[in-house]
């Protein structure tokens, strides 16, 4: 109680009620990691990481509005400067392929965290004197675009043009098939 309550003579506001908090069932929480477990396995695929580098775990994290929470973990168990080197790249092709899989991912996925298990001792590299951080970073740029692959002209025209001649054979003059991005099945008896 309140010290002005005292005088004023008024009741205290009923304490209000704790939100309710769902619990997951273990065939839910299934269901989740194996949706990351096909997401990684199709990343990996993609861009050609030797698939025994990595691993994703489902990590709980805090509750948002009483619904539970979840972070990929991605854990890298093989050491590779490349993979580091493109890790955001390689973080965010996996995101999308989550939203690929699972277009309700953002109601359960908090985001993706990273863990470094590193089996044995890894020839890391050593930090860089402190002063390192105030140099500009003109030059680490440099050094990246040096070392990205080159950009080869005409071929995006000729696969466009090649997709576009292989859509004729398929559907001649018949409308071609609007796709959509997949939309959760809103069933009114589950609320």
């Amino acid at each position: 109680m309140k010290f002005w309550t005292l005088f004023a003579g008024a009741k205290p506001a009923p304490k209000s009620q704790p939100a309710r908090r769902e619990r997951p069932n273990l065939q839910t929480i299934e269901l989740k990691r194996e949706i990351l477990n096909m997401a990684l396995k199709d990343t990996v695929v993609r861009h050609g990481v030797p698939p025994a580098w990595m691993v994703v775990e489902l990590a709980p994290a805090p509750m948002l509005n009483g619904r539970p929470q979840w972070d990929a973990r991605l854990v890298v168990r093989e050491w590779s400067p490349r993979l580091m080197q493109y890790s955001v790249a390689f973080e965010k092709s996996f995101m999308h392929r989550i939203s690929v899989i699972d277009a309700t991912w953002r109601q359960w996925l908090k985001g993706c965290t990273w863990q470094m298990r590193v089996r044995g001792e890894p020839e890391l590299i050593e930090m860089p004197d402190p002063k390192s951080w105030l140099q500009s970073a003109r030059p680490a740029e440099e050094a990246q675009a040096a070392a990205a692959p080159p950009v080869r002209h005409g071929q995006l025209e000729a696969l466009r043009a090649m997709m576009n001649r292989r859509d004729e054979e398929d559907f001649g003059d018949d409308a071609r098939p609007d796709f959509q991005n997949t939309q959760p099945f809103d069933r009114p008896e589950l609320h």
